[in-house]
């Protein structure tokens, strides 16, 4: 892989995540008077959209050059930012959230294949799950360092985090716009969105390890984006101000960081040892959630 496109990967894998207004959504949404039930039903509406654009916008990324994909879930993305802050009530929430889910399709595993071909075409393919890992780490990074850099810059408000969050997704629009556009390893025949969705749920059932993998990547990827979306919400309970909640997602995402760097070595404990890493990892939340509970129960 030329060095100039490593550097632009990179670049684009740090500012993928490095959205200010991240740390404060959910409670800018609050302030607006949108309540916990409301905010709810958002991200119900915004995983919907995920789902439902996954299929036709993978379909797309074997037709088209990947990088028009990753532009546009770019502008589609701050465009949902934009609505927010120029229509700040439920249903101004709602349309952003559409436009994130379409964005988070677009961009969903279009990233993933444009960096598997481009290793395949240099004969590197086997180097994926290394790239793969330090990439994810460097979007960890972004998200760990624009927590703290929204510690500072939250003392504009909530429009001014927003009016930076739109500026760097533009940016990194164009940064991809820059990608070369080689066209992917395989060619797949147009079959439509049904028959796409019927033929994978058919493998998946016929499959049992697929539908395993399916299964453990829903709950898995539920729990912790359920965990990660209302950690703002739930550090505002005891009265945390808005920078230090931005602190507190700035340290979470140092865990995450370290575990993304690792990650590739997961390869040598086999699927018994990680099955016993998953549990512990599950330990490990039901610890962090027992005092919050405990509490509770006592009130």
């Amino acid at each position: 892989m030329h060095r100039s496109l490593k550097w632009r990967l990179l670049l684009g894998a740090f500012l993928e995540d490095f959205i200010l207004i991240y740390p404060f959504y959910q409670l800018m949404m609050l302030a607006q008077g949108v309540n916990i039930a409301q905010i709810s039903g958002l991200f119900i509406l915004w995983s919907l959209v995920s789902i439902v654009a996954e299929i036709p916008t993978g379909v797309l990324a074997d037709r088209i050059p990947r990088r028009y994909l990753l532009v546009t879930a770019q502008i589609l993305r701050a465009a949902g930012f934009g609505v927010w802050l120029v229509w700040p009530d439920w249903w101004g929430y709602a349309t952003g959230f559409v436009l994130w889910g379409i964005s988070g399709a677009f961009h969903s595993g279009t990233y993933q294949a444009f960096v598997y071909d481009e290793l395949a075409a240099v004969g590197q393919s086997q180097r994926y799950t290394w790239w793969q890992g330090r990439l994810n780490a460097l979007t960890e990074l972004g998200l760990m360092l624009c927590a703290f850099a929204g510690a500072a810059a939250i003392q504009w408000g909530y429009d001014g985090v927003g009016y930076i969050s739109i500026a760097v997704g533009l940016i990194t629009a164009g940064l991809y716009a820059t990608l070369p556009s080689a066209p992917p390893r395989e060619q797949l025949a147009d079959t439509g969105y049904w028959h796409e969705l019927k033929v994978g749920v058919g493998e998946a059932l016929r499959t049992p390890a697929i539908l395993r993998l399916a299964i453990l990547g829903a709950v898995v990827g539920s729990v912790y984006g359920v965990m990660e979306e209302y950690t703002p919400v739930y550090a505002a309970i005891p009265g945390l101000e808005l920078w230090q909640i931005s602190l507190l997602e700035g340290i979470i995402g140092v865990a995450v960081i370290g575990g993304s760097l690792v990650a590739h070595r997961l390869q040598a404990v086999g699927d018994k040892g990680f099955a016993w890493l998953l549990a512990l990892a599950g330990l490990a939340l039901i610890a962090a959630a027992a005092p919050g509970v405990f509490q509770d129960l006592e009130q």
